[in-house]
């Protein structure tokens, strides 16, 4: 960015924060700058539909950044690309809270790779990976049953998986769209708040 440039944006920041300078913060490794805020922000500083917050994590530090959609709950922020208006969002079972729903009404995120799954809970013995491209969800399955994830441009319903019940249909939202088959994070993009 030129110094002319720069000096602008300082200038414009400053007339649009009412005089306050509104810092870069941080909780953990996560950059919170505009449009996200967190509670301690300068009222002027960062969108209300942007809040995040941070909690204690290991150790006792304030180093877990958490976002809170209002039907779906807290999940952990991992990142936020700027650059790109991408958001990074995890937790220990992603496949958990899809099939609880993963709804984003009322917040300004929408995910930029929607991906309609098939969710399948089979018998143990199972392996549907020899039958269709999937996923096996660990964290959804135990010694008696496996639940699997199988994106619907792959599914054949008419294909027998008699060892197979179908639990749900759910659009998962992919960090990339040739990564059909990672579901441990989500991304979300936004637009900028006018």
């Amino acid at each position: 960015m030129d110094p002319l440039n720069f000096l602008f944006f300082v200038f414009l920041r400053q007339i649009l924060t009412n005089g306050e300078i509104c810092p870069v913060l941080s909780c953990g490794n996560v950059i919170v700058d505009f449009p996200f805020r967190l509670p301690y922000s300068p009222h002027c500083c960062g969108n209300p539909n942007f809040n995040l917050s941070c909690r204690i994590g290991q150790h006792n530090l304030l180093d877990q950044t958490i976002i809170n959609f209002p039907i779906s709950g807290d999940f952990r922020v991992h990142a936020i690309i700027y650059s790109t208006a991408k958001l990074l969002i995890t937790d220990p079972c992603i496949p958990k809270r899809l099939l609880q729903g993963f709804h984003l009404s009322g917040t300004p995120f929408h995910p930029p790779y929607p991906e309609t799954y098939i969710f399948l809970n089979c018998s143990s013995q199972s392996n549907i990976s020899m039958v269709y491209p999937g996923i096996r969800f660990s964290c959804l399955s135990c010694i008696n049953f496996s639940i699997w994830g199988i994106p619907t441009i792959d599914y054949n319903p008419s294909s027998s998986l008699s060892w197979c019940v179908e639990k749900a249909k759910i659009i998962v939202p992919l960090r990339n769209p040739n990564h059909r088959y990672f579901i441990d994070d989500i991304v979300l993009t936004w637009k900028q708040p006018g």
